[in-house]
């Protein structure tokens, strides 16, 4: 059986959370974004879930609002995102 050839690209990124979040955003596309949109039709509630995040892993909450700086997108519509990931 031959192996299928994927192609990853990798980004490596160094800095604070926040600012690992904004570059990660400005490296998504809009047609992921527009994905999301359609998943929010499902939408968990990110704003009971944040004050959870925020106590146990405080920069993962950082990273998110990175995140949606660099998608240029409201916080939490970009935190919908820690559903799918």
């Amino acid at each position: 059986m031959q192996l299928e050839e994927i192609q990853v690209d990798v980004l490596q990124i160094r800095g604070t959370s926040f600012r690992n979040g904004y570059i990660q955003g400005k490296q998504l596309n809009r047609e992921l974004m527009h994905t999301f949109s359609i998943m929010e039709e499902n939408d968990r509630n990110v704003e009971a879930v944040i004050p959870i995040y925020q106590e146990l892993a405080p920069h993962l909450v950082d990273e998110l609002h990175g995140l949606a700086d660099g998608l240029a997108n409201p916080f939490f519509k970009s935190g919908n995102i820690i559903w799918w990931i």
